[in-house]
């Protein structure tokens, strides 16, 4: 298997996964079905042994550069299409056009 940087695999995923993008866990729990298997998790959860014999990144860890990731690629960040859907309700309701902004 090729070693790839955490950076590089967080940002993959949350390329594929929207879910990811919101949620930490959901973030964490596609991190270890990319670098392990799923039969692994509760070694990986309850082993930190388990963890550095096979390089696999804590929850904290993921959740640090998950965060890293977003804010150097802002359209990963799951709250900006909503924000950006906001400002344009809010400017179609400056300027009386028919629109719930609420």
């Amino acid at each position: 298997m090729k070693s790839f940087k955490i950076e590089d695999i967080v940002y993959k995923l949350l390329l594929e996964n929207i879910s990811a993008r919101s949620d930490d866990m959901y973030l964490y729990y596609c991190y270890i079905t990319e670098v392990s298997t799923i039969q692994a998790m509760p070694r990986i959860f309850l082993s930190s042994d388990y963890r550095k014999l096979h390089n696999i990144a804590t929850f904290q860890a993921i959740e640090r550069v998950g965060r890293k990731v977003r804010k150097e690629h802002p359209e990963l960040n799951p709250k900006a299409k909503q924000k950006l859907e906001m400002t344009e309700n809010y400017i179609d309701y400056s300027f009386g056009r028919n629109v719930e902004i609420f």
